[in-house]
């Protein structure tokens, strides 16, 4: 991009060689990415139309955090000049949001001041008094953003007793970051802490497209004839009626403070198969996997053929020319309802192919919901709006690894300390089902509330899943699994039979 070549992540994978890259590469693109400092108004993104949607009693209170051990002592004065300077670079971590819901804008302030961050001492603590000053602190980091007063950002060094290592505690609100962002800001935060420990000046790379300019392109998209061709897909989910999930206590109240989870783990060789060998069998996404396991688990869970599940993307599509977001801070998720239809004739192979084709159907890998939900035209907004909400959240956030890759400063992630989110707030989901890989194992978390399910109902359907998960790994590996789907030859118009004959025919 520096030297004016515009190649895009899709074809980096599916031209792997320089000769291909070539082809496709397009040269003398503009890439808008302001270098200097952004600051004004930000016209509001889907996902946050939908979060003040949500009419929370505390929306200041809704925060993604980070807490890693250290590896050795935080030179405070490095870390607060490298803390400024990633401020200043990142627009979106300057926003304020006061009044966002009415006016559908933020807006970017300039230079901030006050550098969100501190020092606590617990070296003097006993073992017994460590752990309850070590929340108190968390609650206290976690609570109190006010959405008018930025940065929504705050950051802390915390210094224990010997024996412990030290931590980092860094958290912001979601309105300004999102799982693709930390991975930006942890880079940038290393490079500048470790510039300033030398001495040298603090400077991060270029920036790339401004979430500013992004958010505008998006509200021109609402009105474009590009979307409007996706609007009979996303209004035919308005026949959407999932059933009841079975949950224990029906009146329960779906609270953030009895927000539990249960959590499942592929080992290292299983998680290996997963991402490395087993998509070849039917050229699928792991998340495609993830999915195909997720259908045959809920209908041995609940007995229903038919999942509806609210699925989230990373959102950073490549919908324009001049945009580039591969450094850019924000929050750019995608969330759209999903449905997926079991046969209980079907073999796993069906069943991968079946979510492989359903999954590749959604346009866009779905930013046209939100664009047409919360940004078109309201005739087309409204008839969206009619689409339930679905009791199932889906998010599989792929690989963390990076977060504990640097041996000299940053160790092990911890637990998190304090609530992410407002205590009396209203969770979104009846459950959240959320995946990552971390230290190569993946990880698989079913949050619930203890209001509405007893423990070992979720604990059940999460051995179920792994188990499911683990015969769709088997299967993948096995001689008998393989096979093409329409989607692979999106050039031809093919339906499975056709293609299946075709194949036959060929001998492949």
């Amino acid at each position: 991009n520096q030297a004016g070549l515009k190649i895009t992540p899709k074809q980096l994978f599916e031209y792997p060689t320089i000769e291909g890259l070539a082809g496709v590469a397009k040269e003398g693109v503009a890439i808008r990415a302001e270098q200097g400092l952004v600051t004004g108004e930000v016209p509001l993104t889907p996902i946050k139309r939908r979060f003040f949607d949500l009419n929370l009693k505390n929306p200041a209170h809704w925060n993604q955090s980070l807490a890693i051990e250290l590896n050795g002592n935080l030179d405070e004065g490095a870390f607060r000049r490298a803390l400024a300077e990633v401020i200043r670079h990142h627009d979106m971590l300057r926003a304020r949001f006061d009044c966002a819901a009415t006016t559908g804008a933020a807006e970017i302030a300039e230079e901030i001041e006050n550098i969100p961050f501190s020092v606590h001492d617990l070296r003097k603590l006993n073992s017994e008094e460590l752990p309850q000053a070590l929340e108190r602190i968390g609650q206290e980091l976690q609570g109190g953003f006010d959405l008018a007063a930025p940065p929504l950002m705050r950051a802390a060094y915390i210094l224990t007793p010997e024996g412990n290592a030290d931590i980092l505690k860094i958290v912001l609100h979601h309105l300004v970051v999102d799982g693709v962002s930390w991975r930006i800001l942890l880079e940038d935060i290393l490079l500048t802490y470790r510039q300033a420990q030398e001495g040298k000046a603090v400077k991060l790379p270029p920036k790339t497209t401004p979430f500013k300019y992004w958010a505008e392109r998006l509200r021109e998209y609402a009105r474009s004839e590009r979307l409007a061709e996706e609007i009979d897909y996303w209004e035919s989910l308005n026949a959407l009626r999932a059933p009841d999930l079975p949950v224990d206590f029906p009146d329960g109240e779906n609270t953030e403070q009895s927000s539990k989870a249960v959590s499942v783990f592929l080992t290292e060789e299983e998680t290996r198969a997963l991402i490395k060998e087993a998509p070849s069998a039917y050229q699928t996404q792991v998340n495609e996997l993830l999915l195909s396991a997720l259908l045959t688990a809920y209908n041995r869970w609940s007995g229903f053929s038919q999942l509806i599940i609210d699925l989230e993307g990373h959102g950073r599509e490549d919908l324009f020319e001049d945009v580039d977001t591969s450094r850019t801070v924000g929050w750019f998720t995608v969330s759209y309802p999903l449905a997926l239809n079991y046969n209980g004739a079907w073999s796993k192979g069906d069943v991968i192919r079946q979510v492989k084709e359903t999954y590749r159907n959604i346009p866009n890998h779905g930013i046209g919901f939100g664009v047409l939900r919360y940004l078109s035209p309201d005739e087309i907004a409204a008839k969206l709006a009619q689409i339930p909400e679905p009791a199932i959240g889906f998010n599989y956030l792929g690989q963390f690894d990076h977060i504990s890759s640097d041996g000299q400063i940053f160790g092990k992630p911890r637990p998190p300390l304090g609530r992410e989110r407002d205590p009396e707030g209203r969770r979104v989901h009846l459950l959240e089902i959320g995946g990552n890989v971390r230290d190569n194992r993946l990880t698989m978390t079913f949050w619930y509330s203890e209001n509405l399910f007893k423990e070992e109902t979720v604990r059940n359907f999460a051995r179920i899943y792994l188990e499911e998960l683990k015969a769709v790994i088997d299967h993948c590996l096995s001689t008998e699994a393989g096979g093409y789907t329409p989607s692979d030859f999106r050039d031809v118009d093919l339906d499975q039979e056709d293609l299946e004959d075709l194949l036959d025919e060929l001998d492949l």
